[in-house]
């Protein structure tokens, strides 16, 4: 059997700061993937968003 892999979302973040620290606290609960919204509503645009993620 494989491992199980998890991920969380980051729901009602409205920043950069926030949308970081939901990163590191998803890394550090032991979160394999961090999804952002990506629909017709607000939202962070997807591409700095993913950009900071990825530096947090």
């Amino acid at each position: 059997m494989r491992p199980f892999r998890f991920l969380a979302e980051a729901r009602d973040v409205v920043d950069g700061r926030g949308l970081a620290e939901t990163a590191r606290r998803a890394e550090s609960m032991g979160y394999d993937v961090l999804v952002i919204t990506d629909h017709l509503i607000e939202q962070l645009a997807p591409i700095p968003a993913m950009a900071t993620i990825a530096a947090a």
